[in-house]
């Protein structure tokens, strides 16, 4: 099952512009090929809100305006390749163009409703978290 026996903890950021998501098509490991928010591991050292905001500027070099956190996503069915905890974040950015990093071959933003047929990891399940949490964010205003 997990090569590892310890726990991996990641961030996985739902970047939101114009109600779109932001996400990557993943160039290397299992999930080749297929859709991915913004996402990695917490280095040591390093708090899960500063992860985040790092590797948003990473993976996309856009600057975080606001972030909250969503959630934290433990299913055994997360990340079949590691024993990996995700803590899950709603964020806004810069407006400045995203671009791609060595990690993604393609980089784009989906409408809620239309997002992309293969999608790793649990991302769906935090995108749809990140949908229910902007619906009660508007209803408060």
């Amino acid at each position: 099952m997990y090569k590892g026996k310890y726990r991996i903890v990641s961030t996985d950021v739902v970047i939101v512009r114009d109600n779109k998501v932001l996400m990557q098509k993943r160039s290397f490991g299992m999930f080749k090929g297929y859709w991915h928010l913004v996402c990695g591991k917490v280095e040591a050292g390093e708090t899960i809100i500063h992860a985040a905001i790092r590797e948003v500027k990473e993976e996309t070099s856009l600057d975080v305006k606001r972030i909250q956190m969503l959630g934290i996503y433990d299913g055994k069915e997360r990340d079949p390749e590691q024993n990996c905890v995700a803590i899950g974040f709603l964020c806004e950015t810069n407006d400045a163009e995203p671009r791609l990093s060595r990690e993604a071959t393609e980089m784009k933003f989906f409408p809620f409703d239309k997002l992309p047929k293969k999608i790793a990891f649990d991302d769906r399940l935090i995108i749809e978290d990140a949908k229910k949490r902007m619906k009660l964010l508007s209803q408060t205003k």
